[in-house]
């Protein structure tokens, strides 16, 4: 049960609002949609992005009516979620993954006042609980046994987020932003 040949257009680094950002892979979802209900395969190689930018290509995946294999290489911050957008989900067996608290940078080189740094500040903070819940919706048990309660997995992920979490493939499986490591010669056998 092998993923589909991977769509000509890897998700690059980083993630961003521009030519390969995801209104391009968005598009490119959506027509292969158009011909066929085929599975589709996304590779996700990225140290992250803008998280507003990472949102919106989660949802475009969630949406597609073809299934999506997203195989993780280097997947780091946004990338992550991207990657726990697959409908199966894979990482290679050297891939890395790597979470931590949503960054944004709002105004380059200005100022700001202390009533817009609260409403920025509201606005990561809502960004950070959303990216748990999908981590969460998406199967992550933050490495803690059955019966977990998803409270008791949402203080888990918040805490492991708290700085710069680094998984090896396997570890990210047993954390549930996988499904599973997957070798190259399996990959295309």
């Amino acid at each position: 049960d092998r993923p589909a040949s991977p769509i000509p257009w890897p998700l690059p680094a980083p993630v961003r609002p521009d030519y390969w950002g995801p209104s391009q892979i968005g598009d490119a979802i959506m027509a292969l949609n158009a011909v066929s209900d085929e599975p589709i395969t996304l590779i996700v190689d990225s140290p992250g992005g803008d998280i507003f930018t990472g949102f919106t290509l989660y949802d475009l995946i969630r949406m597609s009516r073809a299934p999506i294999t997203t195989i993780g290489m280097f997947v780091a911050s946004m990338a992550a979620t991207i990657l726990a957008a697959g409908h199966r989900r894979l990482l290679l067996p050297h891939s890395t993954v790597m979470l931590h608290l949503p960054e944004q940078q709002f105004r380059q080189g200005t100022s700001m006042n202390v009533e817009d740094a609260k409403i920025m500040t509201k606005l990561l903070e809502d960004s950070k609980n959303e990216l748990v819940n999908v981590y969460i919706q998406r199967g992550a048990t933050a490495n803690l046994k059955g019966g977990s309660t998803e409270r008791q997995i949402r203080a888990q992920i918040m805490k492991d987020i708290n700085r710069e979490y680094w998984l090896t493939a396997e570890q990210a499986v047993a954390y549930g932003l996988a499904d599973a490591v997957i070798s190259p010669e399996e990959l295309y056998a």
